[in-house]
């Protein structure tokens, strides 16, 4: 009799506790707006409410589409920019001067914002991201190129709309 009743108890756990060993990729899963955005949402940093990281990269077209899709939107630059962490040259306020009101390649990037050393330890991201990560800014000169954000170095670059980078939304 005892063993009916433990191997349906056992199943039950088994199920209930999960694989053990996997990696978070920071993908919740959900990337339909259920219209309790709560879930989709679960990192409050600096006054916003971030998704967790994108499983795949992607295009800035498809970027804006996947974060209205989880009930948010892109980050501008200069939000994407407070999630920098541990290097002073391109954290906000540092000597990078690429910010939602300094859009320009030529006016606006420096040395400053070529970050650090490279790594990919986590340490130069608030949420311990090491990938390209893309912001809805574009940049003023040239509006096919848009701002990113690299967490492996610190980095503030920019590229072409086409190119594919990670996404963590906003709210």
């Amino acid at each position: 009799m005892m063993k009916i009743i433990l191997i349906p108890l056992i199943i039950i756990l088994m199920l209930s506790v999960g694989s053990c060993g996997e990696i978070n990729t920071g993908d919740s899963g959900n990337t339909g707006n259920t219209g309790d955005t709560g879930d989709n949402f679960p990192n409050e940093h600096d006054g916003l409410n971030w998704s967790d990281a994108s499983s795949d990269s992607m295009p800035w077209d498809e970027a804006i589409t996947y974060c209205e899709n989880l009930g948010g939107r892109l980050p501008t630059i200069s939000e994407l920019r407070t999630l920098i962490q541990n290097c002073p040259g391109s954290e906000t306020g540092g000597e990078c001067k690429v910010a939602d009101d300094c859009l320009s390649f030529e006016g606006c990037y420096s040395d400053q914002c070529n970050g650090c050393e490279k790594t990919n330890s986590g340490k130069y991201s608030v949420f311990g991201d090491t990938y390209w990560f893309s912001s809805s800014s574009e940049t003023s000169e040239y509006t096919d190129f848009a701002w990113h954000v690299s967490f492996n170095g610190g980095q503030v670059g920019n590229s072409g709309k086409n190119s594919s980078f990670y996404v963590r939304c906003v709210q």
